[in-house]
């Protein structure tokens, strides 16, 4: 039996420091790919939030001059980093940065509740790859993000309080877990989670009295309401609750239903396909994980917490059966600790002091390899063209300081397209409240009214400058759409306002400013573009 001991002992240690340093060294890359694209352009659902922030920060409340069916607890968040770093796209993907440090660090403390801490190190590096990943838009500061780290804060509390000298970090719980909500609606789910672990050990543990389980329970459940109560005592007290039911209940609800589930299976398998051929080495073990808990009799806590985890992780992503690539940085810290599971079994079945680190470096290194241009060799705009295709997203930028030069802040001005970004970087107020045209597109009951309510704005406000978005991708133009407001931008444009030029899409690096009395010689060499209009005198 001893040199059986001696040889567990010799792995178990070399394990150990594989663990360190391949955690040091993830977080090494993860740093450096993250520095390396502060500066990547913002895409539309940044611009958004990006744009309410900077019109927080000057004062004005969520709903009023800017519609969305997003909660704003996101784009509190870029106000507080815009308040800290900067304005920027760098300063808000900076305050991502610390974002996803910090999810790192919660993954890890989830991962010894869990397992050892060599495990819990593992899952870290792990969900640190996974969410940096292209197939995810990971460098992007999406919701999704900010959900991940309240939800881990909230579930870690939660544990917490199931111990005996706990009972105060109940409270905690649900609050970090109502926050989450105020990330994205997605993330009532994981509360229903919260909800689903506290009764299986109020169950397990409060014997006696029903009240006293039904009390852990209301508590539980009151502070999980309280910030969205909140958020609705702030739209009261501004004259915004209307708005604000109208446009993250009414709308929303409608927006949530228009995916048929046949359409909703295609999606999803269009973009977990992608998500995890890019990261197959990784999302490989977390299946060995799963048959790891299932062999682990003696540890049926942890595996009811995994299970339960990740099944509600998976929940998570499917609400209207609406899915982005974005959406799927929901399940990953399940599959992460998964992942983490998965390869923890190698030591204790190869009988090897060196294979378990070999295992972690391919599963590491697959997924690098599978995006090195991304994540080692492209420039940010060259990685948003890689990403997004021709949408104007490096473009948004140089038609926002044409802008910017032209006019004053006083000056309003309108995009005809849904590109959120033009009117942050541009730092000028929109004419209107529809930021994005997608939903006045929808076939949905409100599309008519959101139409004539846009142009009826428009008129009133009379914008100094507008952008035309020629590119498909900003519009969501269906069969079914209504196109009254593209009859009537067409005229409105014709009577009202001279082109003054047109950004082109081309070339990310070089974005080219073709100036209309120019048009002849250069022409329009693509089928996508940003025009440029000016008011008339």
């Amino acid at each position: 039996m001893l040199p059986m001991m001696q040889r567990d002992v010799k792995s178990s240690d070399a394990f150990r420091w594989t663990a360190i340093v391949g955690a040091f060294i993830v977080l090494a890359l993860i740093a450096f790919v993250r520095i390396r694209l502060l500066d990547v352009p913002l895409e539309r659902d940044e611009g958004e939030y990006a744009y309410i922030a900077q019109l927080m920060l000057d004062g004005i409340p969520p709903y009023r001059d800017a519609y969305t069916m997003k909660f704003p607890g996101t784009a509190m968040m870029y106000a507080l980093f815009m308040a800290f770093f900067g304005r920027t796209p760098a300063g808000i993907h900076l305050g991502l940065f610390i974002v996803n440090m910090l999810c790192m660090i919660l993954v890890y403390r989830l991962g010894r509740r869990t397992g050892d801490r060599e495990t819990a190190l593992i899952a870290s590096g792990f969900y640190g790859v996974l969410s940096l990943s292209q197939s995810v838009s990971g460098i992007h500061a999406h919701a999704t993000h900010f959900v991940i780290l309240f939800v881990l804060a909230g579930l870690l509390t939660l544990l917490r309080s199931f111990e005996p000298d706990g009972k105060y970090w109940l409270s905690a719980s649900g609050i970090c877990f109502g926050t989450a909500i105020l990330m994205k609606q997605h993330a009532a789910v994981f509360a229903l989670l919260g909800a689903v672990l506290l009764t299986i050990e109020v169950r397990r543990t409060h014997g006696g009295s029903i009240w006293n389980k039904v009390r852990v329970l209301l508590l539980f459940t009151i502070t999980v309401a309280a910030p969205l109560a909140l958020l609705a005592v702030a739209m009261w007290y501004f004259g915004l609750f209307k708005m604000f039911y109208f446009w993250t209940a009414q709308y929303a609800f409608q927006y949530a239903v228009q995916i048929p589930p046949e359409e909703g299976a295609q999606l999803f398998i269009y973009y977990a396909s992608g998500i995890v051929g890019n990261q197959l080495a990784i999302w490989f073990l977390a299946a060995i994980g799963c048959c790891s808990l299932l062999a682990k009799r003696e540890s049926r806590s942890e595996h009811r917490f995994m299970s339960v985890l990740a099944v509600f992780s998976f929940l998570a992503i499917t609400p209207g059966l609406v899915f982005r690539q974005h959406y799927f940085i929901l399940a990953l810290p399940a599959v992460a600790l998964l992942a983490a599971e998965g390869l923890s079994l190698a030591r204790f079945i190869i009988y090897s002091r060196w294979i378990p680190g070999a295992v972690l470096a391919v599963a590491v290194g697959f997924g690098m390899y599978a995006e090195q241009d991304y994540l080692f060799t492209l420039s940010p705009n060259e990685v948003t063209r890689a990403t997004y295709g021709k949408n104007p997203f490096p473009e948004a930028r140089m038609v926002a300081d044409l802008i910017a030069q032209r006019t004053t802040e006083e000056d309003r001005i309108l995009v005809l397209g849904s590109e959120p970004e033009i009117y942050f970087y541009a730092n000028r107020r929109a004419a209107t409240g529809h930021i994005y045209m997608y939903g006045l597109m929808e076939n949905q009951p409100f599309a008519s009214v959101m139409q004539d309510e846009m142009i009826d704005q428009v008129e009133r406000m009379r914008p100094r400058y507008i952008v035309y978005a020629n590119v498909s991708a900003s519009w969501g133009l269906t069969d079914s759409s209504i196109t009254r407001v593209l009859t009537w931008a067409q005229n409105y444009l014709g009577r009202s306002y001279e082109i003054v030029g047109y950004v082109e899409t081309l070339d990310p690096e070089m974005p080219v400013f073709v100036p209309a009395n120019n048009l002849n010689r250069y022409g329009i060499l693509s089928d996508s573009y940003l025009a440029l209009y000016k008011r008339i005198s």
